[in-house]
């Protein structure tokens, strides 16, 4: 028999007092509070809308139809609140056709499609998680025109950018080698489209495939309950 106790209810609850001061102090109370309210919505919003989207998929299970694994990174849903944040940085005139690569279980769709953007692209390249965001997105009630919300089931590089995609959604979803074949495919089509587009970054650990494009000027960086983002526009003749 094991000799491993669990530990008393005090140690436990004071366990939990130190690491709560312990991240006040290094995020203050503003950042820990907006983290726990995200928490809270991620659970309300998939409960008021009967959809599943906070999954994590580890990278070994994502199985592609075609792709590179050893270029992915595993499938986590970006925070509701973090997303919301970072679509208003684009104005709503501007609000036209988003493509989210990595879209996953589909949350930046759904909720890039209450602020009003008319047209929304996901890329997926796991057959099972386009399945489970076609799934989400015939969930919802706020959706009224199906034709609104498209899931692409390819891998990124392949993908054709359309001369309406404008805002181009990113939350680290592959290493700097297909995210540079993918930000080559974005500017071919800029530049032979010219349009003001938006590049939105999460996680951006690779920003320096972005910031070597001279056309893309960074305009916001944020450190929101410890995600790191940045935003890029792209004006034709910067």
């Amino acid at each position: 028999m094991s000799n491993i106790t669990a530990p008393s209810a005090p140690t436990s609850i004071r366990a939990q007092g130190t690491r709560l001061i312990n991240a006040l102090r290094r995020r203050g109370i503003r950042d820990v509070a907006r983290k726990q309210w995200w928490r809270i919505l991620d659970l309300w919003w998939d409960r008021l809308h009967n959809t599943t989207t906070s999954g994590f998929v580890d990278v070994a299970d994502l199985k592609p139809e075609r792709g590179d694994l050893a270029q992915a990174v595993h499938y986590e849903a970006t925070k509701i609140g973090l997303v919301r944040h970072l679509l208003r940085q684009v104005p709503r005139s501007k609000r036209q056709h988003l493509v989210d690569f990595g879209s996953g279980e589909g949350r930046v769709l759904l909720v890039a499609r209450q602020l009003g953007f008319a047209r929304i692209t996901g890329v997926e390249f796991s057959r099972s998680l386009v399945n489970r965001s076609r799934e989400n997105i015939r969930q919802v009630r706020f959706i009224s025109d199906a034709s609104a919300i498209k899931v692409v089931c390819d891998d990124a590089i392949h993908f054709q950018i359309q001369s309406d995609h404008n805002v181009f959604f990113f939350y680290n979803p592959f290493g700097p080698d297909i995210l540079n074949l993918v930000l080559d495919n974005i500017e071919a089509s800029l530049e032979e489209s010219p349009r003001q587009a938006w590049l939105i970054y999460v996680i951006p650990i690779h920003a320096d495939c972005v910031t070597l494009r001279t056309r893309f000027m960074l305009i916001a960086e944020t450190l929101l309950s410890g995600f790191e983002t940045a935003t890029f526009r792209y004006s034709p003749g910067e």
